[in-house]
Formats: structure tokens, sequence, C-alpha cells
């Protein structure tokens, strides 16, 4: 056994909805979601993004939302979360106008706890906290 530090991330809808279709960028990002060693976080707000893509493709959520239950640890937005998120989401929309605040959530989640952002998205792409799956 390896007595190194674990890896922990942060995985945002765009990471978990090609996990779950199997794509090559789905791929990429299994090799974080499947290894045992990396500590794993989803935001509730990311856990609604997921759900409702599968439910807008008339697929069944319950099994993507069993598997990002169970993989990772799901993470609820309190109010100091809330707060960061909506400052760092009007800084950022300044730049980029159509940066989203389910992004933002995730941005800040990975701030505040120093983890790394999961995630082939290109608004969270260019941020020195995101580990971008090409």
């Amino acid at each position: 056994m390896k007595w190194g530090r674990m890896s922990r991330y942060v995985i945002d809808a765009w990471a978990w909805i090609e996990y779950f279709n199997g794509s090559d960028f789905g791929r990429k990002v299994s090799h974080y979601l499947e290894n045992e060693h990396n500590e794993l976080f989803t935001l509730s707000v990311t856990l609604a993004e997921v759900t409702s893509f599968f439910v807008r493709k008339q697929k069944d959520p319950n099994d993507a939302f069993a598997a990002i239950t169970t993989l990772s640890k799901v993470e609820s937005v309190d109010a100091d979360l809330a707060k960061f998120t909506g400052e760092l989401h009007a800084s950022l929309k300044k730049s980029m106008g159509d940066f989203g605040l389910a992004d933002a959530f995730i941005l800040a989640f990975a701030k505040k706890n120093n983890v790394k952002i999961i995630s082939g998205d290109p608004h969270l792409k260019k941020q020195k906290e995101t580990i971008s799956i090409e």
C-alpha cells in the first residue's frame, strides 16, 4: 500500500456526463473517478445538472444518481459558499459574459477547499484549478 497523499477533485457535470456516455473524454475522466486513492466531490448543483440532462434526453437519471453518490461525496451549498460564488460569478462575467452560475459554484468550491476540478468545459478550462480533459 502506498502512503502518498490522496488527490482531491471536484467533478463537474460535463465530466460526469462524458463518463456516463462512455465517450473518449469519459474514458479519460474514468481514470480519476475509478481510482480508489482519489477523494471525489460533486456539488448538489452538479447533481441537479446531471439529472436535468438525463431527463431532457428521456433517460432514467437514477443510475447516474446512484453512481455519483457512490463514487463521490455530494456537497451541499452553504451560505458562505453561495456568497463567495456570487462574488466570483460577478467578476468572471465581466470577462466571460456567458460564464454560468453552476460553473462558478464548482470554481468557488475548488478555491475554498484546495481541490482540482475535473472538466472539459470551455468556461473552466483556463482556470488554474482545472485539470482540463481534452
